[in-house]
């Protein structure tokens, strides 16, 4: 994946999805790298490739999308991270997806735009119920579950609904979650 985000660059240094994604990949690495070093490495390679993206698409969703899985990413990984890489990731991720929802409600016809949406918004639900964010997440699964709704994929939209079901039984609303 790296040698192909590495090629996708090099024939186009202007390729905003190999540029998005080539520090996603490299913070991935993270994951089956056991060395220290290798993930302190791992980690520069993708922050200079974030800062050469950010340098060329500073506000464009695919930027808030790459940093928000880089700070994702890094703060599961003890060794490197930061204290403030979980509330960076949720910042970048909820722009991200503020940006791409909009994106979407002007039937925008960039292939990337819908998958890159439901990742984000999964990676979103996904760092604010592990942070028992159960009253900030709300609202984010149920524009989860409009999109599946709007886009017929009945197989993601049940695991939306079980979901909020399931926030809503963590917040107390239990006559709520059962709705759902």
């Amino acid at each position: 994946s790296v040698s192909l985000t590495e090629k996708a660059v090099g024939i186009d240094a202007e390729n905003q999805l190999g540029l998005s994604l080539r520090p996603m990949i490299l913070m991935m690495l993270n994951f089956v790298t056991p060395s220290t070093s290798k993930m302190m490495l791992n980690s520069r390679k993708a922050l200079l490739a974030l800062s050469q993206l950010s340098k060329k698409y500073p506000d464009n969703y695919l930027t808030k999308y790459a940093l928000g899985n880089y700070y994702n990413i890094k703060s599961m990984a003890p060794i490197i991270a930061d204290e403030s890489d979980g509330e960076d990731a949720l910042n970048y991720l909820t722009e991200a997806c503020q940006i791409m929802k909009k994106k979407i409600d002007v039937e925008s016809n960039d292939f990337s735009l819908k998958p890159f949406y439901e990742a984000a918004m999964r990676n979103l639900t996904g760092k604010l119920t592990n942070s028992y964010m159960y009253s900030t997440v709300k609202p984010y699964i149920l524009d989860e579950i409009e999109f599946y709704k709007k886009e017929n994929n009945y197989s993601k939209l049940i695991q939306s609904l079980i979901d909020i079901g399931e926030i809503e039984l963590w917040l107390g609303n239990y006559d709520n979650s059962i709705d759902y």
